[in-house]
Formats: C-alpha cells, structure tokens, sequence
C-alpha cells in the first residue's frame, strides 16, 4: 500500500485577495488561479502563455459552474469518477498525514515553516573531492578544502573592496568551480525555493540572506561556496492562508529517508490486518488459482483486468478469507476488481499475489474509512486537490454533454458539402491504371521473358507459357510502390521493364486501360461526410468554450490585473 511521496511546498502572506469572478454561492480569487499556476513560473512567462494559461484556468471554473447549473455533476459516471479520486486522495493524505508525517521532527517541521516563504538567486562554486557523485579526478577531502577556504579568504577581502560583490563571485567561479556548466553561466544556479534540493545543501543555503556568502556545504557532490544575490516571496506564498500548515506537513516529509518510509508503510499495513485478524482460506484459495491457471491456458489468455473478471463470472462459492470476523468470497472479489482500474491490477502468478492482492484490496477499504473518520478529506491541501480533479472529470463530461447534444446535419448541408467537393476533385475515385502482369520468383527469368518480348513476341502468349492466369488488375494512382510507378509511367499497349516488387519477386507489366478520376456517387459517400463535418462541429465547440461561457457569465477580470 505504501507510495512514494512527492511533495509540493507552499506558504501564504498576508497579501490582499482578488477577486477573479463571483458566481453568486462562491468566489473565485486569485490564490485559486495560482495554486494551479506557480506565480513565479507564470509570470516568467510571455505574454501569450500567460494568457493561455488563464484562459484556460477559467474555462474549467467557467465550465464546472454551467456543469452544476445543468445537473451533469449529479450523473452516475461523474459520480463513479469523483468518488474514485476521492478514495486515491484518502489513502495518498492519510498515509502523508497519519504514518509518516509523526516520524518528522518538529525542529524540522519548524525549519520548513520558517524558510517555505522564500526564494533564493543562487550562485555557487563547486569543489569537488575524491570519491564524489562528480565526474572526475580530485584530492582528498582535507585537500581540497584546505584550497576552498584559500579561495573563500579570498572572495571575502575582494568584497571588502569592490562595490558589486555577484562580479566578484562569478570571477572567481569561472576560475575555480568544478562544475562543467560553469563555462556558460558562471556558477548560476538560478532562483531555489525550499523542497527543490537535497538538505545537505538547502538547510545550511537557508540561513543566509540576500548578499550572503556561504561557509563551505558539503554534498555528495561535492563543496560549494555559495552567494545569494537576490531574495524574493516564493510562488508558494500566493496559496490559499488556510493550507498554509498542510503544506508545511508535506514538504517536510522530505527529510524522511524512503526506506525508513517503506519500512513504517509496510508495519503499518501488517498491524491493521493482524487487528482484524485477516486470515486467508489456503484450501480454498489454492484451488482458485488452481481453477485460474486452467481457465488462462484453456482459453489462451493472459492475465488482466478483463481476463479475471470473465473468470470469475462463474462465482465458485466458498470463502477467500475472513476479516473482522466477516468472511468474503469470490463475489466480493469480482466488485472489487471492476471497480479497479486495468493498470492497478497485477498479475496473479502465484499464491503470494493473489494472497497479496487481496489484502491490497483490505487495507484501501480500511484506509479510508480511517481518512473519513479522521475528516482528511476538509484538510484545505485535500479539498483543493479534489476539487482540481473534480473540474477535470466535469470538463470532459461537460464535452461530451456538447457533443451529444448536436443533431445530424441536414441532407441538403451534406449536399452542398459535397457539391462543393466535386469542384475541387475532394469527391472522386482516384485516377487507375488497368494492366496485365506477369510474375517471376527470380530476376534471371524475368529478364529472360523481357528479351523475348523485345524481339516481338506477344504479352499475352506467355501467361499459358508460365502457366500464369490472364487477368486484368487495378492500380490506383499512388499506391503499389515500383509496380504503380510504373503502370503510371506507361502508353496503351507499352510493357514495362522488370520490376522488383517490395516482396522481393518480380513483374513485367502490360497497360491496358487508363481510367480517369470519377466523382463518387452521394450516397457511397454521405457517411464519411456527415461524420467529417460532425467531428469539425465538435472541435469548433470546444474551441468556442471559453468565449462562450464567459459571455454567458459576464465573466470579464483581465489576466494583467495579476501581474
């Protein structure tokens, strides 16, 4: 059950909130755009991209509000969406919140809450030291810092004497550093916020301020002396106040080791099935996978989501295993793995997997009952996140709602679509070539039928020769490769030369008949009309979302207000 976390960082200031739009039983503020939309990133943007980006923000707002009004919120497969998401969003935060997050120490926790507001322009010089993550040959550690602090004495007399301390440093990372980037761009590493690094070199990059010059850090790859140039309010500090803390939580998660993680995850898992006593039926569950593997070598099939549930049709009656005094059966199981997704289905090989799978199965039920009790889906990180999924799952149920709502086109538009086409040859069979041939498995045969023909014997005298079958084939313009190029290439009643065919045989071809192209009957191509045309109407609406719901909702905040 345990899964890797990533975590994302936040903060919030007291900064004053915009109003993006009111629809009247919310509003819809900024932090809400740039939970979404990193402030720094976006605004580094250019013009067009930040537009975009917004637009696009509010065309799902714009579309989950109409959504509500007409009720598609409300249908069963939006509901079987939502509540799925809802469930990986359980399990995800309650192992987040209640197994990994107690083994963080609150120093830590504190640490993190004190530097998640920042941002940092960061330059470095690099040292590296034999036996580093480096590519390279170095000194030894006490070596090579012997040299570092020579070099670090020295930055700190020139700042001393020099009115712009960045030149200074990125002279001496041109001359000094260790990094193969520093060529380019002179020990720039760029703007840092907290949770972008590994601790050994964020937590001590930390405790420096804008014009600060860093003690040597030591990395596994290497030394670094590091300045900071400038110091801004990170993008994190532009979220919603109230997730100020869940977001402190999670990125302080990063001080956990992962295999102190897994180890937590998995004693975790082992202590709740043994509290309900899990006990599996080994009789019961041997003879299944028994019944299993006899049902996928007779019907030839792999495993999967659709092969187990077309196997377990049959509904043998017994019980799987028992659980908090509850015993389950195969039934049970044939829900469980409907409802699953196709790739979170494993293989089922051996006892252990199937053991395995359904203690999976278990431990997510238990897991968010314990979320639900606990009330982890009100956590402000949670409900932002589900609502991002829920606007998702209503946008593409939103488009489909548009495109079964349009209605066939008119006989007479398809008409005036294909009239239209007869005009530009859009409608007609292509052009063809009618031709005899005569087929050869070896190049010296072949060449030997052309000498005879070049001497005047007849085409068609050869085909009762080869023992061959005279029959009219037809090449349409464009296709068979050397044998079209070549029945293109032809007059009436004109042999080719030997033609070597993709197949590796070959051909000796005669040009009968040439045919033009000719326009399509209506009604042979009517079909292909009307969906073409319906598929143009489909990717007009969507294009026509945004402009038309905004309309619609005199939606009318000008994306520049937030720069």
């Amino acid at each position: 059950m345990y899964k890797k976390l990533f975590c994302f960082v936040f903060v919030s200031f007291a900064f004053s909130q915009v109003v993006l739009h009111d629809f009247g039983y919310k509003k819809l503020y900024d932090y809400d755009f740039f939970y979404e939309n990193p402030k720094n990133q976006w605004v580094d943007l250019d013009s067009t991209k930040q537009k975009e980006a917004f637009e696009s923000f509010i065309k799902k707002e714009l579309v989950f509000h109409e959504s509500k009004l007409l009720g598609i919120n409300n249908s069963p497969d939006v509901f079987k969406k939502t509540q799925e998401r809802k469930k990986q969003l359980l399990v995800n935060h309650y192992y987040e919140r209640e197994v990994a997050l107690p083994l963080v120490e609150p120093f830590y926790v504190e640490n993190v809450s004190k530097n998640i507001n920042r941002d940092l322009l960061v330059y470095h010089i690099l040292f590296g030291y034999e036996g580093c993550a480096l590519e390279g040959s170095f000194s030894k550690k006490d070596v090579v810092l012997d040299s570092l602090m020579s070099v670090y004495n020295n930055i700190e007399k020139s700042f001393i004497s020099s009115e712009n301390k960045l030149d200074v440093f990125k002279d001496f990372a041109s001359k000094h550093s260790n990094d193969p980037s520093v060529v380019n761009n002179q020990g720039y590493l760029g703007w840092v916020s907290w949770g972008r690094s590994i601790d050994e070199f964020q937590i001590p990059l930390f405790l420096l301020e804008e014009g600060g010059l860093s003690s040597p850090i030591l990395t596994p790859y290497g030394f670094h002396l590091v300045y900071i140039e400038k110091e801004r309010h990170s993008s994190f500090s532009f979220y919603k106040k109230e997730t100020t803390k869940d977001f402190v939580n999670k990125a302080s998660l990063q001080s956990l080791p992962f295999d102190l993680l897994k180890e937590t995850s998995i004693k975790h898992d082992s202590l709740l099935l043994s509290d309900g006593f899990f006990k599996l039926n080994d009789s019961f569950a041997d003879q299944v996978l028994i019944d299993l593997q006899d049902f996928m070598k007779n019907s030839n099939l792999r495993g999967g989501k659709k092969t187990y549930l077309d196997f377990l049709q049959n509904n043998k009656p017994g019980v799987l295993f028992v659980f908090k005094n509850k015993g389950f059966g195969l039934n049970w199981l044939k829900n469980k793995v409907s409802q699953t997704p196709s790739t979170r289905i494993p293989s089922i090989k051996t006892k252990e997997d199937f053991s395995k799978l359904l203690s999976d199965f278990i431990l997510q039920d238990e897991v968010v009952d314990r979320a639900l009790n606990k009330n982890i889906i009100s956590l402000p990180v949670v409900e932002a996140e589900f609502f991002k999924h829920k606007k998702n799952i209503l946008y593409n149920a939103y488009i489909k709602h548009l495109n079964d709502s349009l209605l066939p086109p008119d006989s007479s538009v398809i008409k005036n679509i294909y009239k239209k086409g007869l005009s530009d040859s859009s409608f007609y069979s292509p052009e063809k070539r009618l031709v005899y041939s005569l087929n050869f498995s070896s190049l010296s045969e072949a060449d030997s039928v052309l000498a005879l023909l070049k001497k005047g014997n007849p085409f068609e005298s050869f085909f009762a020769t080869l023992k061959q079958t005279k029959k009219l084939k037809t090449i349409n313009k464009g296709s068979r490769g050397p044998l079209g190029d070549a029945a293109f290439s032809l007059n009436k009643k004109e042999y080719s030369s030997v033609i070597k065919n993709t197949d590796k045989t070959f051909s000796i071809i005669m040009l009968i008949d040439k045919q033009p192209p000719l326009p399509l009957p209506f009604t042979g191509v009517y079909n292909e009309i009307e969906l073409k045309y319906l598929k143009e109407e489909k990717k007009l609406l969507k294009k026509n979302i945004y402009n038309a719901l905004k309309n619609k909702h005199s939606f009318s905040f000008n994306y520049k207000e937030l720069l």
